[in-house]
Formats: structure tokens, C-alpha cells, sequence
């Protein structure tokens, strides 16, 4: 019993997650769709493949959908990735006299 409830949970986590992908992917066309954040790690592979199969019964592009391998948060890495370069060029170039 315990294991048919957690799969009914796991059916309706992800029916509400493709439909929020589903809207997203109907206008973007995403080639790939990485998913990431607490529900997904927690979720797994399952998850995703439930995502994936009811996302593609939702839309008619069909991305793959992947598990992120990025530890840690990945939208802060990314933001830091693409600062990091022009920060000391910003910070040194506005406090030389002009």
C-alpha cells in the first residue's frame, strides 16, 4: 500500500509539472529541458521519466528532459559563471580619474 501511494504522489507531482512545462515549451520550442530544485533531486530518474512521458502527451514538441548534474544551486553558479569575468573590469575602470 505504501509503495502504490507513493507512486500516485509521485503521477500527480508530475502531472502538474508538465503542465507548467507544457506552456512554457508550447511557446519556447526548448531543444532540452534540465530539471533541477529539491522536488526533482528527490524525485530521481522516476520522476523525471513520469515528467517526460506526460509532458510529451501534453505538447507537441518533444524535448528530452534531464536531471541537472549541477551540485549546489545551479542558477546561482550560472549567474556567478557570467559576472565573475567583467566584474574586475567594471569595479577598476569607474574609479580611475577620467
Amino acid at each position: 500500500m505504501p509503495d502504490d501511494q507513493y507512486g500516485l504522489g509521485q503521477r500527480e507531482v508530475a502531472s502538474r509539472l508538465a503542465v507548467g512545462l507544457a506552456s512554457i515549451t508550447s511557446v519556447v520550442d526548448p531543444e532540452l529541458i534540465v530539471l533541477t530544485g529539491g522536488t526533482f533531486m528527490a524525485g530521481g530518474e522516476t520522476l523525471r521519466g513520469l515528467v517526460e512521458r506526460e509532458l510529451h502527451t501534453l505538447t507537441i514538441p518533444r524535448p528530452p528532459l534531464l536531471l541537472s548534474a549541477v551540485e549546489g544551486n545551479p542558477v546561482l553558479t550560472g549567474a556567478l559563471d557570467l559576472a565573475l569575468p567583467a566584474t574586475p573590469e567594471e569595479v577598476f575602470s569607474s574609479t580611475v580619474p577620467t
